[in-house]
């Protein structure tokens, strides 16, 4: 407690510049310590199998899984995955009756 009076009181007899120098200091301070942490974070999140991993992407494990196939003809864009998953994806009953009166107004 008296070490602590002791500090306030240095502190109350800095000029101003000596206080925005104090207040930029800690706040410098603060940022790098929190940079630091942060990085250090996402290094040992990096390292986590890709099943436990925060980041969105492609787990690949060889160069083959690496090749992407464009498609442009209909008949293999529309395949059966796609048909089977878009009217639950896309259909919402309140928005289409919502469009639908727009559209007949």
């Amino acid at each position: 407690m008296k070490s602590s009076t002791i500090y306030y009181k240095h502190y109350l007899k800095l000029s101003l510049m000596g206080k925005i120098l104090f207040w930029t200091s800690i706040f410098l301070i603060t940022i790098v310590t929190t940079r630091y942490i942060w990085n250090k974070k996402k290094k040992q999140l990096q390292q986590l199998p890709y099943f436990l991993s925060t980041t969105e992407g492609f787990a690949t494990n060889s160069k083959k899984d690496v090749d992407f196939h464009v498609r442009t003809d209909p008949k293999d864009i529309y395949d059966d995955f796609y048909v089977e998953i878009y009217d639950s994806l896309v259909f919402n009953p309140i928005k289409n009756y919502y469009e639908v009166d727009k559209y007949l107004q």
